[in-house]
């Protein structure tokens, strides 16, 4: 059964025994932050992250890329003089500069790399002339999935993955609290979890040729 924010928060409160947001040593912001980071642990552990397209400016120089980036998959960019997108390589900042070590000062053209230049920047090589410059660029990629924060929110996961997410808020509120046997066994417990509901998932997304996790993977936090 899908949850709420409001409905996680309250679940967490009643783990660390502080039910009422008045006499609490947290605020409800304070445990948004340590749900929406059990949410993000749980998606990079399932491998749940969300695959989106994102529309930037063709330009040179750095590209500013949105702060939830993770991954450039595929990386294409309008050219006016056809009227067509195209695709560019993706390469690393690394290969751009056994490519051409001099590429900073490099002539305009017709782009043929997306080269991801640092956490959240990119950049166009060689730089768009002016068919380009200034022409949709298209990035698709996986993102961190979008912050909780309206009390109706749910996070984009099975239903039963939405039982997990206290107990990772819990163990975080616990360890600040210097409750430490108690914040271990939810850490514990949020594992023991995790490890189970990645079993039960992975199988009926085999029957159902959905998502497919590695069965292998044992590095659930």
């Amino acid at each position: 059964m899908a949850r709420t924010l409001s409905e996680i928060r309250t679940d967490v409160r009643q783990i660390i025994g502080q039910p009422d947001s008045n006499n609490s040593n947290f605020t409800n912001s304070q445990l948004d932050v340590f749900i929406n980071e059990g949410y993000r642990n749980l998606a990079v552990a399932l491998r749940t992250l969300p695959v989106t397209t994102r529309d930037y400016t063709a330009a040179s120089g750095d590209i500013d890329l949105n702060t939830s980036v993770i991954t450039v998959d595929s990386a294409r960019v309008y050219d006016s003089s056809t009227e067509k997108f195209y695709n560019l390589e993706v390469i690393t900042i690394d290969r751009m500069v056994l490519i051409d070590p001099d590429f900073e000062n490099a002539t305009a053209g017709k782009p043929r790399y997306f080269v991801r230049t640092g956490t959240f920047t990119a950049q166009l090589y060689p730089p768009p002339d002016a068919d380009v410059n200034g022409e949709t660029l298209r990035l698709i990629g996986l993102e961190n999935p979008t912050e909780l924060s309206d009390d109706s929110d749910t996070p984009d996961l099975p239903g039963n993955m939405h039982d997990v997410i206290p107990a990772w808020a819990a163990q975080r509120c616990l360890f600040a609290l210097e409750r430490g046997e108690e914040a271990v066994a939810q850490l514990t417990l949020y594992r023991s979890m995790l490890k189970e509901m990645k079993q039960t998932s992975t199988e009926f997304s085999r029957t159902r040729r959905r998502m497919m996790w590695d069965p292998g993977d044992n590095d659930l936090a």
